[in-house]
């Protein structure tokens, strides 16, 4: 697998940046609108506001890099 990873371990490590991406390509111009007015009213309802949902994804990004940083340096 993967640097050292299982496959489960290594798709969860690396869903917030697939997150990342699905994001930005639906809200930035392939969503329809009724599918990216779903994905704004979810990620408020889950975060409160865009701010916070963009800062909790930003910090999952974040640890998924140094989980990812840390495994090279072992290899």
């Amino acid at each position: 697998m993967g640097i050292g990873f299982e496959e489960d371990h290594a798709r969860k490590i690396t869903a917030p940046m697939h997150q990342l991406h699905y994001l930005r390509s639906k809200l930035k111009g392939h969503a329809s609108g009724e599918e990216a007015t779903a994905i704004r009213k979810q990620a408020l309802a889950n975060h409160g506001s865009y701010g916070k949902h963009f800062r909790a994804l930003c910090a999952e990004c974040d640890e998924a890099l140094r989980t990812i940083a840390e495994q090279f340096k072992k290899t």
